[in-house]
Formats: structure tokens, sequence, C-alpha cells
């Protein structure tokens, strides 16, 4: 009976002591990986100018439902808007929400101040096209950006 109680004890010290030496593994790993953050140099990068493409939004699609239908086992969705190819009103709710990311982003960033009539001057919004596909897309992302839709500056 000693025998086991020997063996049981030399099982446990043997436990006790891989558990240590992973400890210090893991600790020596971890002091190295925190040396590694501290040095990195501090980034003092400043936003200059910002250029951003966007597509489209969420549209009806290209063709009507009829048409789409004849592909199709069950009935394709209706959609919020009619015709075809017209930003539906998720994807207005979503160019809005975009330019108000932008907005508050560039906000952060010093590039805006916040308010509308301070900012009009360093901003220009600009669809390729003034037909309902760019147009509207472009309106509702300016929406988001800005509080008050100065004139002759979008839409």
């Amino acid at each position: 009976m000693e025998n086991g109680r020997k063996s049981e004890s030399k099982s446990s010290l043997r436990h006790y002591h891989n558990m240590e030496v992973r400890s210090f593994r893991i600790a020596a790993l971890a002091l190295s990986c925190a040396s590694l953050l501290a040095a990195q140099p501090v980034d003092d990068t400043k936003v200059k100018q910002v250029i951003i493409l966007g597509r489209h939004g969420v549209r009806s699609p290209v063709v009507d439902n009829n048409t789409l239908n004849n592909f199709s086992t069950q009935p394709f969705p209706v959609f919020s808007v009619p015709g075809v190819s017209n930003l539906t009103i998720n994807g207005a709710t979503n160019e809005t929400i975009l330019g108000g990311y932008f907005r508050l982003w560039l906000t952060q960033e010093g590039m805006l101040t916040g308010k509308d009539s301070a900012d009009a001057s360093s901003v220009y919004f600009r669809a390729n096209n003034a037909r309902t596909l760019s147009g509207v897309t472009r309106r509702a992302w300016c929406w988001g950006a800005v509080e008050s839709r100065p004139p002759g500056h979008f839409g």
C-alpha cells in the first residue's frame, strides 16, 4: 500500500512540475509579446483627404417580377418601390447610415467640424448621373453625412 502512495505522490509531483514549466513558458511568452507591443512606434498618421466611391445601394430588380417569375418556382418578392432598378427604402436607409458613419469618422479625425455651414466649403458630393439611379443614392448618403441640406451641394 505504501508503494501505491509513493507512486501517487510522484505522479502528483510530476504533474505539478509540468504545470509549473507550462506556466513559466506562458508567462515568458506573454512578457516577450508585451515588450514587442510596447516597442511599436506611435502612429501619428493624419487624414488629409478622403475619396469615397460607392455603388448603387439596395435596389429593386433590373427586370420586372413577371419576367423573374418565369425562372422561379415561387413568386419573386415584391419590393417597396415601384418599377425596376429603383433604390428601396432599406437601400436609402443603409446609404443614410453609411453617410452618418463617415460624418462621425471625419469629425473625429478633425476633417469636419460637425457644423454644416463651416464644412460646406470642404465637402463635394458627385454622382455620375443625375438620373434616379445614382442621384437618389447620393442624396440618401448625403442626408446621413450632413445635417442640413444646402442647395447646390447635392440632390
